[in-house]
């Protein structure tokens, strides 16, 4: 695998994941050079406090990095096709190359066949040979002249032989008739040797070339694997550079709108001066922890997670148990829509994909929640677009 930039590190984990926190950045080029300088816009987009400028900026690099993604996938497409259409090569080939050992082994069988056939005549013409030395042993005590047997046994090879005989006038004609038979069947087995061993070179040679291809073929299956290995890597690591930005660009502007609002005066319109009763007890002892920091996990009385302080609150101020998690909590109480939400009532945002984070409605648009690791206990406008966005849920218990 391959070693994870350092760019993924920012990326929160926990139940309630809101970015808020405010950090120092380096200015944005916004030159159009992101090819050349992917590590440095990687490095700068990853900031949650970009001015609206540096938003504009970094997601046109998002874009860029999505139209990239696009390309690899491209990529992956075109590899997996070819990487089929090889392997299908490679099936044809392996099917050929059956074919060429079932028909080797059918020619071996024959071959085999011919060769006990030629035993079979070497044997006879070993057996006429006998013969017709003894006929010629048997004419030179006849004629019992030593230089006739010497001339006939003289000769350099059949061939030869066949021509001394035919000059003997003292050969009769059955003799001339078996020296001609055992010459036609010398050429028929020389003949049939040279047919078997041919015909199974061939069907060899045409194996070897079909094996040659197969081991094209897993060649290049083999780099197409190693190509779609590094690619679908590539892809996985963009995908994860592409949501990292797309994370850090809305906590960017959750933090920019946050500011603002906080700057206008935002907060001061909390405090939940629109409920009573037991909502207004709830209300004010979930503000009262404002400035508490956020421990994932908490439950006071030092730090609260976002379900740590919805659930202390609901307990301590109304003895009302409804459950830890976000989760147990979002199974509770009825059914609010937004806009009809009313102080003390539960909002929930999926900010992992699940409703994972929750905050308390205190009134007049604000909420107050414990967003995230390094954060404190705040007041946050409901009424933002990030908010809106991944708004999964209310609900009232009083």
């Amino acid at each position: 695998m391959r070693k994870k930039s350092n760019f993924i590190k920012w990326l929160l984990v926990g139940s309630c994941t809101m970015v808020v926190a405010l950090s120092g950045f380096h200015t944005v080029n916004a030159e159009n050079d992101f090819a050349e300088n992917e590590r440095a816009y990687m490095d700068k987009c990853s900031s949650n406090t970009l001015s609206r400028s540096e938003i504009a900026v970094c997601e046109e690099f998002n874009s860029y990095l999505k139209d990239k993604s696009a390309n690899i996938q491209n990529n992956i497409d075109t590899l997996e096709s070819d990487l089929t259409s090889v392997k299908e090569k490679i099936n044809a080939v392996h099917d050929v190359i059956q074919s060429f050992n079932d028909q080797i082994a059918s020619q071996q069988a024959e071959i085999d066949y011919i060769l006990a056939n030629i035993k079979n005549k070497e044997d006879d013409i070993a057996y006429r040979e006998g013969l017709l030395r003894e006929r010629l042993y048997a004419m030179q005590t006849y004629s019992n002249s030593n230089q006739f047997l010497s001339f006939i046994l003289g000769a350099s090879d059949f061939s030869d032989l066949f021509s001394r005989i035919e000059g003997v006038n003292e050969l009769t004609a059955n003799d001339k008739q078996l020296i001609e038979q055992l010459n036609q069947d010398k050429k028929d087995l020389e003949e049939q040797r040279v047919w078997a061993e041919d015909a199974k070179a061939t069907l060899e040679g045409l194996k070897a070339e079909q094996v040659a291809k197969e081991n094209e073929y897993t060649d290049l299956v083999n780099q197409y694997a190693a190509k779609l290995d590094s690619q679908q890597q590539d892809k996985a690591e963009m995908d994860e550079y592409n949501a990292a930005l797309d994370a850090a660009l809305n906590e960017s502007r959750i933090s920019l709108e946050q500011q603002e609002w906080l700057n206008n005066g935002g907060a001061s319109a909390g405090g939940g001066a629109e409920a009573t009763g037991d909502a207004a007890a709830v209300v004010a002892w979930a503000t009262s922890k404002i400035g508490l920091p956020y421990i994932w996990g908490g439950s006071g009385p030092n730090g609260y997670d976002c379900s740590g302080l919805t659930s202390q609150a609901y307990l301590q101020a109304a003895g009302i148990w409804i459950g830890r998690t976000t989760w147990d909590q979002i199974k509770q109480g009825t059914d609010v829509g937004w806009g009809n939400f009313q102080p003390g009532d539960l909002i929930f945002f999926s900010t992992d994909g699940y409703c994972s984070h929750v905050g308390m409605y205190v009134g007049n648009g604000v909420m107050v929640h414990a967003p995230q690791p390094g954060s404190t206990v705040m007041y946050s406008n409901v009424n933002i677009a990030y908010w809106q966005n991944t708004f999964c849920g209310a609900r009232r218990y009083l």
